[in-house]
Protein backbone atom coordinates (compact mmCIF):
# COMPACT_ATOMS: atom_id res chain seq x y z
CA UNK A 1 0.00 0.00 0.00
CA UNK A 2 2.91 2.39 0.60
CA UNK A 3 4.82 1.65 -2.63
CA UNK A 4 4.51 2.99 -6.15
CA UNK A 5 4.09 0.37 -8.92
CA UNK A 6 7.78 0.76 -9.78
CA UNK A 7 8.79 0.25 -6.15
CA UNK A 8 6.55 -2.81 -5.94
CA UNK A 9 8.36 -4.30 -8.95
CA UNK A 10 11.67 -3.68 -7.18
CA UNK A 11 10.32 -5.45 -4.09
CA UNK A 12 9.27 -8.46 -6.14
CA UNK A 13 12.72 -8.60 -7.74
CA UNK A 14 14.22 -8.75 -4.26
CA UNK A 15 11.81 -11.56 -3.36
CA UNK A 16 12.88 -13.44 -6.50
CA UNK A 17 16.53 -13.12 -5.51
CA UNK A 18 15.83 -14.28 -1.96
CA UNK A 19 14.02 -17.32 -3.36
CA UNK A 20 17.00 -18.15 -5.59
CA UNK A 21 19.22 -17.99 -2.49
CA UNK A 22 17.06 -20.60 -0.79
CA UNK A 23 14.89 -18.41 1.43
CA UNK A 24 11.38 -19.70 2.18
CA UNK A 25 8.81 -16.92 1.79
CA UNK A 26 5.20 -16.66 2.94
CA UNK A 27 3.45 -13.86 1.03
CA UNK A 28 0.03 -12.67 2.27
CA UNK A 29 -1.97 -10.13 0.24
CA UNK A 30 -5.48 -9.14 -0.83
CA UNK A 31 -4.05 -8.06 -4.19
CA UNK A 32 -4.47 -11.09 -6.42
CA UNK A 33 -2.24 -9.75 -9.17
CA UNK A 34 0.66 -9.66 -6.70
CA UNK A 35 -0.11 -13.16 -5.45
CA UNK A 36 -0.08 -14.54 -9.00
CA UNK A 37 3.17 -12.69 -9.71
CA UNK A 38 5.04 -13.86 -6.60
CA UNK A 39 3.79 -17.28 -5.56
CA UNK A 40 4.95 -20.75 -6.61
CA UNK A 41 2.06 -22.24 -4.63
CA UNK A 42 -1.13 -20.52 -3.51
CA UNK A 43 -3.25 -21.53 -0.51
CA UNK A 44 -6.70 -19.98 -0.25
CA UNK A 45 -8.44 -19.66 3.12
CA UNK A 46 -12.09 -18.84 3.75
CA UNK A 47 -13.65 -18.50 7.20
CA UNK A 48 -10.54 -19.96 8.82
CA UNK A 49 -10.40 -23.06 6.62
CA UNK A 50 -8.22 -24.00 3.68
CA UNK A 51 -10.48 -24.25 0.63
CA UNK A 52 -8.06 -24.49 -2.31
CA UNK A 53 -4.47 -25.06 -3.43
CA UNK A 54 -2.96 -23.92 -6.73
CA UNK A 55 0.49 -24.22 -8.30
CA UNK A 56 2.15 -21.52 -10.41
CA UNK A 57 0.49 -21.35 -13.82
CA UNK A 58 -2.56 -23.34 -12.74
CA UNK A 59 -4.79 -20.46 -11.70
CA UNK A 60 -5.83 -17.02 -12.87
CA UNK A 61 -6.86 -14.13 -10.61
CA UNK A 62 -10.48 -15.11 -11.29
CA UNK A 63 -9.87 -18.72 -10.18
CA UNK A 64 -8.32 -17.56 -6.92
CA UNK A 65 -11.12 -15.04 -6.36
CA UNK A 66 -13.77 -17.70 -6.85
CA UNK A 67 -12.10 -19.86 -4.24
CA UNK A 68 -11.87 -16.90 -1.86
CA UNK A 69 -15.58 -16.11 -1.84
CA UNK A 70 -17.11 -19.41 -3.00
CA UNK A 71 -18.95 -17.88 -5.95
CA UNK A 72 -18.59 -18.14 -9.70
CA UNK A 73 -19.32 -14.51 -10.63
CA UNK A 74 -16.44 -12.57 -9.11
CA UNK A 75 -15.53 -9.94 -11.68
CA UNK A 76 -14.78 -6.68 -9.92
CA UNK A 77 -17.32 -3.98 -10.76
CA UNK A 78 -15.97 -1.06 -12.78
CA UNK A 79 -17.18 2.40 -13.71
CA UNK A 80 -18.67 1.91 -17.17
CA UNK A 81 -20.45 5.26 -17.22
CA UNK A 82 -17.62 7.74 -17.54
CA UNK A 83 -18.93 10.78 -19.35
CA UNK A 84 -20.72 14.02 -18.71
CA UNK A 85 -20.72 15.38 -15.18
CA UNK A 86 -22.51 18.31 -13.60
CA UNK A 87 -21.54 21.57 -11.96
CA UNK A 88 -18.89 21.73 -9.21
CA UNK A 89 -20.18 20.73 -5.80
CA UNK A 90 -16.96 21.11 -3.82
CA UNK A 91 -14.29 23.61 -4.88
CA UNK A 92 -10.98 23.73 -3.02
CA UNK A 93 -8.78 26.75 -3.76
CA UNK A 94 -5.09 27.04 -2.88
CA UNK A 95 -5.30 24.82 0.19
CA UNK A 96 -2.41 24.94 2.65
CA UNK A 97 -2.04 22.97 5.86
CA UNK A 98 0.99 23.32 8.14
CA UNK A 99 1.10 20.87 11.04
CA UNK A 100 2.07 21.55 14.66
CA UNK A 101 5.74 20.99 13.85
CA UNK A 102 5.71 23.64 11.16
CA UNK A 103 5.82 21.11 8.31
CA UNK A 104 3.61 21.82 5.25
CA UNK A 105 1.45 18.74 4.64
CA UNK A 106 -0.83 20.27 1.99
CA UNK A 107 0.75 22.77 -0.40
CA UNK A 108 -1.25 25.15 -2.60
CA UNK A 109 -3.73 22.43 -3.65
CA UNK A 110 -6.60 23.40 -5.96
CA UNK A 111 -9.26 21.05 -7.37
CA UNK A 112 -13.02 20.61 -7.76
CA UNK A 113 -15.40 17.67 -7.45
CA UNK A 114 -18.44 17.81 -9.72
CA UNK A 115 -21.96 16.50 -9.45
CA UNK A 116 -22.15 12.90 -10.65
CA UNK A 117 -18.36 12.52 -10.66
CA UNK A 118 -15.96 10.23 -8.85
CA UNK A 119 -12.69 12.10 -8.40
CA UNK A 120 -9.94 9.71 -7.38
CA UNK A 121 -7.09 10.87 -5.15
CA UNK A 122 -4.01 8.69 -5.57
CA UNK A 123 -0.48 8.66 -4.26
CA UNK A 124 1.78 6.73 -1.96
CA UNK A 125 0.31 6.81 1.55
CA UNK A 126 1.60 9.64 3.70
CA UNK A 127 1.64 12.30 1.00
CA UNK A 128 -1.18 14.41 2.38
CA UNK A 129 -4.25 12.25 1.76
CA UNK A 130 -5.25 11.99 5.43
CA UNK A 131 -4.64 15.68 6.02
CA UNK A 132 -6.76 16.58 3.01
CA UNK A 133 -9.64 14.46 4.30
CA UNK A 134 -9.44 16.05 7.74
CA UNK A 135 -9.46 19.53 6.20
CA UNK A 136 -12.56 18.72 4.15
CA UNK A 137 -14.56 17.28 7.03
CA UNK A 138 -13.51 20.05 9.42
CA UNK A 139 -11.26 18.07 11.75
CA UNK A 140 -8.24 20.24 10.85
CA UNK A 141 -8.19 24.01 10.29
CA UNK A 142 -6.74 25.32 7.05
CA UNK A 143 -3.52 27.32 7.16
CA UNK A 144 -4.57 28.99 3.92
CA UNK A 145 -7.06 28.72 1.08
CA UNK A 146 -10.80 28.10 0.99
CA UNK A 147 -13.37 25.31 0.66
CA UNK A 148 -16.69 25.97 -1.08
CA UNK A 149 -19.68 23.61 -0.94
CA UNK A 150 -22.36 24.37 -3.51
CA UNK A 151 -20.94 27.88 -3.75
CA UNK A 152 -21.02 28.50 0.01
CA UNK A 153 -17.78 29.10 1.89
CA UNK A 154 -17.57 26.39 4.57
CA UNK A 155 -13.89 26.92 5.37
CA UNK A 156 -14.50 27.87 9.00
CA UNK A 157 -17.54 25.73 9.70
CA UNK A 158 -17.22 22.95 12.32
CA UNK A 159 -17.77 19.27 11.54
CA UNK A 160 -21.43 19.13 12.58
CA UNK A 161 -22.44 22.05 10.37
CA UNK A 162 -20.55 20.68 7.37
CA UNK A 163 -22.33 17.36 7.75
CA UNK A 164 -25.66 19.16 8.04
CA UNK A 165 -24.89 20.92 4.76
CA UNK A 166 -24.29 17.63 2.96
CA UNK A 167 -20.80 16.27 3.61
CA UNK A 168 -20.71 12.49 4.08
CA UNK A 169 -17.64 10.59 5.18
CA UNK A 170 -16.69 6.92 4.90
CA UNK A 171 -13.73 6.77 7.27
CA UNK A 172 -10.45 5.15 6.24
CA UNK A 173 -10.54 3.14 9.49
CA UNK A 174 -13.95 1.79 10.42
CA UNK A 175 -12.55 0.28 13.64
CA UNK A 176 -11.39 3.56 15.20
CA UNK A 177 -13.16 6.50 13.54
CA UNK A 178 -15.94 4.95 11.46
CA UNK A 179 -17.85 3.19 14.23
CA UNK A 180 -18.38 3.15 17.97
CA UNK A 181 -17.45 -0.50 18.44
CA UNK A 182 -19.05 -0.99 21.86
CA UNK A 183 -22.36 0.49 20.67
CA UNK A 184 -24.97 -1.51 18.79
CA UNK A 185 -26.16 -1.01 15.22
CA UNK A 186 -29.13 1.15 16.27
CA UNK A 187 -26.80 3.64 17.92
CA UNK A 188 -24.20 3.65 15.16
CA UNK A 189 -26.78 4.20 12.44
CA UNK A 190 -28.14 7.38 14.08
CA UNK A 191 -24.77 8.86 15.08
CA UNK A 192 -24.89 12.60 14.47
CA UNK A 193 -28.67 12.80 14.07
CA UNK A 194 -29.83 11.15 17.32
CA UNK A 195 -31.17 14.48 18.59
CA UNK A 196 -33.23 15.16 15.48
CA UNK A 197 -36.66 13.96 14.32
CA UNK A 198 -37.80 11.27 13.89
CA UNK A 199 -35.29 9.70 16.31
CA UNK A 200 -36.02 11.96 19.27
CA UNK A 201 -38.73 14.24 20.55
CA UNK A 202 -38.21 16.88 23.22
CA UNK A 203 -34.88 15.32 24.13
CA UNK A 204 -36.26 11.79 24.48
CA UNK A 205 -35.10 9.05 22.10
CA UNK A 206 -37.90 7.30 20.21
CA UNK A 207 -37.16 3.58 20.28
CA UNK A 208 -39.67 2.59 17.60
CA UNK A 209 -38.34 5.10 15.04
CA UNK A 210 -34.76 4.02 15.74
CA UNK A 211 -35.66 0.33 15.37
CA UNK A 212 -37.54 1.01 12.13
CA UNK A 213 -34.51 2.86 10.77
CA UNK A 214 -32.24 -0.08 11.58
CA UNK A 215 -34.64 -2.54 9.95
CA UNK A 216 -34.73 -0.44 6.78
CA UNK A 217 -30.93 -0.19 6.65
CA UNK A 218 -30.55 -3.93 7.24
CA UNK A 219 -32.87 -4.58 4.30
CA UNK A 220 -31.37 -2.03 1.92
CA UNK A 221 -27.73 -2.81 2.69
CA UNK A 222 -27.99 -6.53 3.44
CA UNK A 223 -26.41 -6.15 6.90
CA UNK A 224 -26.07 -9.56 8.53
CA UNK A 225 -25.36 -10.89 11.99
CA UNK A 226 -27.24 -8.28 14.03
CA UNK A 227 -28.95 -9.18 17.28
CA UNK A 228 -30.56 -6.91 19.84
CA UNK A 229 -27.97 -4.86 21.79
CA UNK A 230 -25.07 -6.80 20.23
CA UNK A 231 -22.07 -4.46 19.81
CA UNK A 232 -20.94 -3.91 16.24
CA UNK A 233 -17.42 -5.05 17.12
CA UNK A 234 -18.75 -8.64 16.94
CA UNK A 235 -19.62 -8.28 13.24
CA UNK A 236 -17.43 -9.16 10.26
CA UNK A 237 -15.45 -6.40 8.58
CA UNK A 238 -17.80 -6.43 5.61
CA UNK A 239 -20.89 -5.96 7.77
CA UNK A 240 -19.21 -3.21 9.77
CA UNK A 241 -18.50 -1.39 6.54
CA UNK A 242 -22.10 -1.85 5.43
CA UNK A 243 -23.23 -0.02 8.59
CA UNK A 244 -20.90 2.89 7.76
CA UNK A 245 -22.17 2.94 4.16
CA UNK A 246 -25.79 2.79 5.27
CA UNK A 247 -25.38 5.66 7.72
CA UNK A 248 -23.57 7.96 5.31
CA UNK A 249 -25.49 7.20 2.10
CA UNK A 250 -28.93 7.27 3.73
CA UNK A 251 -28.41 10.97 4.53
CA UNK A 252 -28.23 11.84 0.81
CA UNK A 253 -24.91 13.69 0.90
CA UNK A 254 -23.98 16.29 -1.71
CA UNK A 255 -20.29 15.41 -1.27
CA UNK A 256 -19.32 11.89 -0.21
CA UNK A 257 -15.71 11.41 0.88
CA UNK A 258 -14.84 7.72 0.61
CA UNK A 259 -11.45 6.95 2.18
CA UNK A 260 -10.04 3.45 1.60
CA UNK A 261 -13.66 2.18 1.38
CA UNK A 262 -12.75 -1.46 0.55
CA UNK A 263 -9.61 -1.92 2.64
CA UNK A 264 -9.52 -5.35 4.30
CA UNK A 265 -12.68 -6.64 2.56
CA UNK A 266 -13.13 -9.78 0.48
CA UNK A 267 -14.10 -9.53 -3.16
CA UNK A 268 -17.81 -9.95 -2.52
CA UNK A 269 -17.83 -7.07 -0.04
CA UNK A 270 -15.61 -4.99 -2.34
CA UNK A 271 -18.16 -5.31 -5.14
CA UNK A 272 -20.96 -4.39 -2.73
CA UNK A 273 -19.18 -1.17 -1.79
CA UNK A 274 -18.30 -0.36 -5.40
CA UNK A 275 -21.87 -0.82 -6.59
CA UNK A 276 -23.18 1.58 -3.95
CA UNK A 277 -20.57 4.21 -4.79
CA UNK A 278 -21.48 3.99 -8.47
CA UNK A 279 -25.18 4.21 -7.59
CA UNK A 280 -24.48 7.44 -5.70
CA UNK A 281 -22.62 8.75 -8.72
CA UNK A 282 -25.65 7.98 -10.90
CA UNK A 283 -27.82 9.93 -8.45
CA UNK A 284 -25.62 12.99 -8.85
CA UNK A 285 -23.53 12.80 -5.69
CA UNK A 286 -20.03 14.26 -5.95
CA UNK A 287 -17.62 11.60 -4.67
CA UNK A 288 -14.03 12.06 -3.57
CA UNK A 289 -12.43 8.59 -3.58
CA UNK A 290 -9.16 8.34 -1.65
CA UNK A 291 -7.46 4.98 -2.01
CA UNK A 292 -4.00 3.42 -1.86
CA UNK A 293 -5.21 0.75 -4.29
CA UNK A 294 -4.32 1.98 -7.78
CA UNK A 295 -6.50 -0.66 -9.46
CA UNK A 296 -9.49 0.57 -7.47
CA UNK A 297 -8.87 4.18 -8.41
CA UNK A 298 -8.48 3.37 -12.10
CA UNK A 299 -11.59 1.16 -12.07
CA UNK A 300 -13.94 3.63 -10.38
CA UNK A 301 -12.72 7.17 -11.02
CA UNK A 302 -13.94 9.50 -13.75
CA UNK A 303 -10.84 11.59 -13.17
CA UNK A 304 -7.82 11.35 -10.88
CA UNK A 305 -5.38 13.68 -9.15
CA UNK A 306 -2.12 12.38 -7.69
CA UNK A 307 -0.63 13.79 -4.50
CA UNK A 308 3.09 13.96 -3.81
CA UNK A 309 4.32 15.73 -0.67
CA UNK A 310 0.98 17.50 -0.40
CA UNK A 311 1.01 18.86 -3.95
CA UNK A 312 -0.80 17.73 -7.08
CA UNK A 313 1.89 16.10 -9.18
CA UNK A 314 -0.48 15.24 -12.01
CA UNK A 315 -4.06 14.85 -13.20
CA UNK A 316 -5.44 11.92 -15.19
CA UNK A 317 -8.47 12.78 -17.30
CA UNK A 318 -8.44 9.85 -19.76
CA UNK A 319 -8.21 6.96 -17.32
CA UNK A 320 -8.87 4.09 -19.79
CA UNK A 321 -5.81 5.20 -21.78
CA UNK A 322 -3.56 5.73 -18.75
CA UNK A 323 -1.04 3.15 -17.58
CA UNK A 324 0.06 2.21 -14.09
CA UNK A 325 3.62 3.12 -15.08
CA UNK A 326 2.61 6.68 -15.98
CA UNK A 327 0.64 7.10 -12.78
CA UNK A 328 3.50 5.54 -10.82
CA UNK A 329 5.81 8.31 -12.04
CA UNK A 330 3.33 10.90 -10.76
CA UNK A 331 3.18 9.06 -7.43
CA UNK A 332 6.96 9.40 -7.27
CA UNK A 333 6.71 13.17 -7.75
CA UNK A 334 7.56 13.32 -11.47
CA UNK A 335 5.37 16.09 -12.89
CA UNK A 336 3.91 16.18 -16.41
CA UNK A 337 6.48 18.76 -17.58
CA UNK A 338 9.33 16.60 -16.28
CA UNK A 339 7.86 13.52 -17.97
CA UNK A 340 7.61 15.37 -21.30
CA UNK A 341 11.19 16.67 -20.97
CA UNK A 342 12.46 13.11 -20.52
Amino acid sequence: AVLTPQESDELFSVIDELKKDGTSIVFISHKLREVIRVADRITVMRKGRVVAHFKRGEASETDVARAMIGKQDVQLIQNSERGEVGEPVCVCKNLWYIDGNGIPRIRDLTFAVRRGEILGVGGVEGNGQTELINLLIGMFRLSGGSILLDGEDVTRLPIRQRRAKGVGYISEDRMTTGLALQANADENLICGVAGQPPFSRRGILRGRAIAENTAEMVRKFDIRGLTQDKPVRSLSGGNMQKIVLAREISRNPKLLIAAQPTRGLDIGAINFVREHLLEQKRRGTAILLVSADLEELMSLSDRMIILYEGRCSGEVTDIPSATEAEIGLMMGGITSSEREAN
